[in-house]
């Protein structure tokens, strides 16, 4: 013979209930079965299972927020950057991105380190962050810079370290040796700085006893231009002064011709008569004799001009310099401009 139902009646204020089951404002009864009713057909608390006021990663932003932010409910610091998402929320910075500024330093090492994560040049040297922490220099001081001239740095550069002057010529596609060169301000540049900033870069080589070096540089530095450079290719120096193309000027020979020791003095004096902000002077490492510049890349004349590309590698060379294509390498980039290629 069957046993009659057994009810249970319990009083739990404002209890819920997991598995599915109700949460009851009052009581409710469980049967034989393990069904649970609520007494009196009432539920109480959010459908949906959620509180409206939960943070559960107790990083400063409610979980319903955090879906309209993009950033992850379960985990306080969602870009990994070092700060909870509710302390960049606050300050400013994004949550969903490492590096809200893309200077190359996650937002919660510029916090600790003094710099501004909402901008990239702190102290508005010209440098990004990024950069001064790789080279060395200090980010919030303007007068600490990787380099006087303002020249590109480029913290990949070493990637490029197994190019030798052996491998260096004029035929398309050569690569230019990783070198190092001193310049007008006394600062060693690395030639590699300039490269893979999205820009074509022409290598000048000169003599500063030649004539028509003087007369390039003097055109590209605003002053005369007894060669009519600006009727044969007036896009190349509006590029340059308008930073699109990057201009290296090699200083081979000194004002004696034949001698190849070339002086900080004599950088100073060549950039104090042709100085252009854009276009850095370097010396030739040459000294008794022709240096690698001179010796793996002149062309029979001077200047020697070489169109490279951002990976400074030979676009176009200087041309025949006995015939009428000595310039190759000004023109293709001219023609270059003047389609739009750049």
């Amino acid at each position: 013979m069957g046993h009659p139902p057994v009810v249970f009646l319990v009083w739990l204020a404002g209890c819920s209930a997991d598995d599915g089951e109700p949460a009851c404002e009052g009581a409710y009864s469980v049967d034989e079965n393990g069904q649970m009713t609520c007494d009196d057909d009432a539920t109480s608390g959010d459908d949906s299972g959620t509180d409206p006021t939960a943070d559960s990663d107790q990083d400063g932003i409610l979980d319903a927020d955090e879906a309209a932010l993009g950033t992850d409910p379960k985990n306080p610091d969602s870009d990994g950057d070092g700060l909870l998402d509710g302390e960049e929320v606050s300050g400013g910075t994004d949550p969903t991105n490492a590096d809200t500024d893309g200077d190359l330093i996650a937002d919660g090492d510029e916090i600790a380190g003094g710099t501004d994560p909402l901008d990239d040049d702190s102290d508005d040297d010209g440098y990004i962050d990024g950069w001064e922490t790789d080279a060395g220099t200090d980010p919030n001081d303007a007068d600490s810079v990787i380099y006087e001239g303002g020249w590109p740095y480029n913290p990949d550069k070493d990637q490029y370290s197994d190019r030798t002057w052996s491998e260096t010529g004029l035929d398309e596609g050569d690569p230019l040796a990783y070198a190092t060169f001193l310049d007008a301000y006394g600062d060693d540049v690395d030639v590699y700085d300039f490269a893979d900033h999205g820009k074509p870069i022409v290598v000048s080589i000169v003599a500063m006893w030649a004539g028509p070096c003087q007369g390039l540089s003097r055109w590209l530095a605003g002053g005369s231009d007894p060669y009519d450079w600006d009727g044969f290719v007036p896009m190349v120096k509006d590029a340059v002064d308008d930073g699109d193309v990057y201009w290296i000027t090699i200083v081979g020979q000194s004002l004696d011709p034949g001698s190849y020791d070339v002086s900080l003095e004599d950088l100073q004096k060549w950039d104090g008569a042709y100085h252009h902000p854009n276009i850095p002077v370097f010396a030739d490492d040459g000294g008794t004799s022709e240096g690698n510049a001179v010796r793996h890349l002149l062309n029979d004349a001077w200047p020697t001009l070489i169109l490279y590309d951002e990976h400074l590698e030979v676009l176009v060379g200087p041309g025949d310099p006995s015939g009428s294509h000595f310039y190759d390498a000004v023109v293709e980039l001219e023609t270059m401009l003047e389609d739009g290629k750049l």
